[in-house]
């Protein structure tokens, strides 16, 4: 796992990467990376993005054959992919005291 996390005035960045291989067959393999974003709008405001991008092809235990609509909607069964991709905004408010250990003394 490659993993890289920078802290900046203006926000930060993380980073992560993970691969797996079966050793019985050296074509069944998976990538997984996934990135951070936070930028610091204003005090107390930040924006993040994140995203998750998987290349699969280690998916061994998944019948082949048709699958129903239903099947799929309900999450009974799960279809064969190679790639799989995740990504969230959202805004955060963080608040608190810049001294924290006037007003707690356990910190």
């Amino acid at each position: 796992m490659l993993y890289a996390d920078f802290q900046q005035p203006w926000g930060s960045i993380r980073a992560r990467m993970n691969g797996k291989q079966h050793f019985h067959d050296f074509s069944s393999t998976r990538l997984e990376m996934y990135t951070q974003l936070n930028l610091r709008l204003f005090k107390g405001f930040a924006l993040t993005i994140t995203d998750d991008f998987d290349y699969i092809n280690d998916l061994v235990e998944i019948s082949m054959g048709e699958i129903s609509t239903e099947e799929i909607l309900l999450e009974q069964r799960s279809r064969l992919t190679n790639y799989q991709l995740d990504g969230h905004i959202g805004l955060t408010y963080t608040f608190g005291s810049k001294c924290p250990a006037a007003y707690n003394p356990r910190l």
